[in-house]
């Protein structure tokens, strides 16, 4: 009594069989049947082996959006102009990209507090504008609003590691100001 199937999944023709063992077995009691008939050819075999655990902890960096270690220098205009603008709260006039905020970090900041920062936000590395050896960041965060925008500047200029964080503020003719 074998239920191997060699043209698909072996669950297929072992459920009659299976239906026919549980009531012999429940009539009679017989739970050593079970045993004897061999029907663990009817479950898919799991390897016996399981994999050796990963003793090393994941470094931030090898996360989904790793941040780099100096600013980039790249202006996604694209995707500014894809986002939009939203208008800052205190002055009607002013404008600042939607979801993008500008971050400088201090001389010294290593990658990882880099990364911790923007993992506070939630944010993604967009672009930047490289200054000498480091200079602005420019990222991504979820929020759509300028009170996101705000709430992302303060949660971001507390840190030690931060030297600036501003919102990415549009001139009146649309132009990204520096």
């Amino acid at each position: 009594m074998s239920c191997v199937n060699t043209t698909g999944p072996s669950t297929l023709y072992c459920v009659p069989l299976m239906r026919l063992v549980k009531r012999i077995v429940c009539r009679s009691r017989i739970v050593a049947m079970l045993a004897v008939m061999g029907i663990s050819g009817c479950s898919r075999q799991r390897s016996s082996a399981t994999p050796a655990p990963n003793s090393t902890p994941p470094r931030i960096a090898d996360s989904a959006h790793p941040v780099p270690p100096i600013a980039p220098d790249y202006l996604p205009d694209s995707l500014f102009t894809a986002l939009g603008l939203v208008r800052g709260q205190s002055d009607p006039a002013m404008f600042m990209v939607r979801s993008i905020v500008k971050v400088m970090f201090k001389d010294g900041a290593t990658q990882r507090e880099r990364q911790q920062a923007i993992d506070a936000v939630s944010g993604v590395v967009v672009g930047g504008a490289r200054v000498a050896d480091d200079g602005d960041y420019y990222v991504r965060i979820p929020g759509l609003t300028a009170d996101d925008i705000q709430v992302a500047v303060r949660k971001l200029q507390v840190l030690p590691q931060v030297e600036l964080a501003v919102p990415m503020f549009v001139g009146p003719r649309g132009a990204i100001s520096p």
